[in-house]
């Protein structure tokens, strides 16, 4: 018999002992599989199959889009959870109850009574795949309304693809080239990858987007005997009251709005008010489009870490009146065509890069940024004249804020900036 498992104490114990589950990143396209959630979640009871789902797929907006749901459904009275990756401020993030991350005491608490489950199903799931194990077990024992769930990476062989309910409802948002290494180098095959969260009877709720991607799409649903309701935002949003939040930000929170506006006809739920609907889309995650003030300067944080997000990062700056600003940006390793297709569309609004050296450890261990060096050459040669390498991370920032510029972005890899968040939260 293996010893006891040492209680986890602190909220550091707890990422350290997660941290224990993360693979390398050689391991990301294994990873990319149902057949050990499935084994987990048997082991479990199969909690998520207690659970009512809303399920959102997509390559951008896909987490502010959960957010807004969550936020939605709560003015409506109705408790939810929601699982989120990567987190921005804590961990805990990936656990939320009732319209806020849970408490760190609390989230030790599931984890000490979790993990001795995990070690005697004689599993070995990865740091996601436990994380989101956890959540479909505590929202089945908190008995949430609603579980919002955001998929990791594509759809079909994610982890939290395992709800077979057919009153699941699925959200897919913008899709684009992400990941490609992993699901596909084309929209079509992308999209096919995203559409397989959509399980028999379901129904879905996509963005209204390109031909490629809808026509997929459609073809999956019926497959599946799934009722398919196309988002055309611009005609949603001209019906709501007047929301403060950029071109982006509108549209996910349009697709958001309709998936409210199908659950309150199937589940009898409360028409919003405005000053609801207005407080609802004020509650976006962290990390998008998110301002600070540091030294005097302002620092809009904003996690584009490709081309389709850029050029939403682009037109929103452009809203507010910045053509161009100083950038600190670097993007998580990935094939070259991605990469070349951010910095161009970084190229036209940096007046000048700074690209830190940095690590990520969520979900993967150890997995690296592209080196700074080789992006700013990159760079450089794609008509970004003002660019530098700092490979120490504290050390970029500071050259950011002592550039003349009034405003300044931290931009790219999401893992980035929950790295330089704390930097800007508590300067």
């Amino acid at each position: 018999m293996s010893a006891a498992r040492p209680r986890i104490q602190t909220l550091a114990e707890a990422v350290d002992a997660l941290q224990h589950y993360a693979p390398p990143p050689a391991a990301m396209k294994r990873n990319y599989s149902l057949e050990l959630m499935r084994e987990l979640l048997a082991a479990l009871g199969d909690p998520q199959e207690q659970l009512r789902v809303v399920h959102i797929a997509g390559t951008s907006g896909k987490t502010s889009t959960a957010y807004f749901v969550r936020a939605l459904l709560e003015a409506a009275g109705q408790r939810t959870g929601l699982t989120v990756s990567p987190h921005i401020v804590s961990i805990t993030e990936r656990l939320q109850l009732g319209g806020r991350p849970i408490a760190p005491e609390q989230f030790i608490r599931y984890l000490n009574d979790f993990l001795p489950l995990v070690d005697r199903s004689n599993l070995h799931p990865s740091y996601f795949v436990l994380l989101t194990a956890l959540a479909y077990q505590v929202f089945a024992q908190a008995a949430v309304d609603y579980a919002v769930i955001e998929t990791g990476i594509g759809g079909l062989g994610d982890a939290t693809n395992t709800i077979r309910r057919p009153d699941k409802t699925c959200v897919i948002a913008d899709i684009g080239l992400d990941h490609t290494e992993i699901l596909g180098d084309t929209i079509a095959e992308i999209a096919a990858q995203k559409a397989g969260i959509i399980q028999r009877h379901n129904h879905v709720l996509v963005q209204a987007q390109g031909e490629e991607a809808m026509h997929v799409i459609d073809g999956y649903a019926a497959t599946k005997a799934a009722a398919l309701q196309v988002v055309h935002p611009d005609r949603l949003v001209a019906k709501l009251p007047p929301l403060d939040l950029p071109p982006f930000q509108q549209r996910n929170f349009a697709l958001a709005y309709a998936t409210y506006q199908y659950l309150a006809v199937r589940d009898h739920l409360p028409t919003l008010t405005p000053a609801q609907i207005r407080a609802a889309a004020r509650l976006a995650p962290p990390g998008r489009l998110e301002t600070f003030m540091v030294a005097g300067k302002t620092v809009i944080l904003d996690g584009a870490h490709n081309a389709q997000k850029l050029a939403s990062l682009r037109a929103a700056l452009a809203a507010r009146g910045l053509t161009t600003l100083p950038v600190l940006a670097n993007f998580m390793a990935a094939p070259p065509a991605k990469i070349t297709a951010a910095l161009q569309a970084l190229q036209p609004f940096a007046s000048h890069l700074i690209v830190p050296d940095f690590a990520a450890d969520q979900d993967f261990n150890g997995r690296q940024a592209v080196p700074g060096a080789a992006l700013v050459s990159e760079a450089r040669a794609l008509g970004i004249a003002s660019a530098e390498h700092q490979a120490n991370l504290e050390a970029a920032l500071h050259d950011l804020l002592a550039r003349p510029d009034p405003v300044v972005l931290v931009t790219g890899s999401l893992y980035l900036v929950s790295l330089v968040r704390p930097f800007l939260a508590n300067p």
